[in-house]
């Protein structure tokens, strides 16, 4: 699972089962760093209903793409997208 904001996830819509693209994001530069993950689980509803602004998401990768996600996570701003129809594609990376 990695930290987010609900701005940072869709709005808020990002749910379990959807698939979407991760980004980090710095200061100085913005980096895609998975196309098509799965969503395993999302705090969202839950807190959405609360009004917390932070929020937490689980996301389905490979082992070797793990220590990239949580090094950016921690040190980086995480956004999330939702392909394009045509790029739904999973790659976990």
């Amino acid at each position: 699972s990695v930290p987010t904001r609900e701005v940072q996830a869709v709005g808020g819509a990002l749910s379990a089962g959807m698939a979407t693209d991760v980004y980090a994001a710095g200061p100085a530069s913005t980096a895609k760093l998975a196309s098509g993950v799965q969503v395993l689980a999302t705090s969202m509803s839950t807190e959405s209903s609360t009004g917390a602004a932070s929020a937490w998401v689980t996301l389905a990768v490979r082992p070797e793409a793990v220590q990239e996600l949580v090094a950016a996570s921690e040190n980086l701003q995480i956004y999330f997208a939702l392909p394009a129809a045509a790029d739904s594609t999973q790659d976990g990376r």
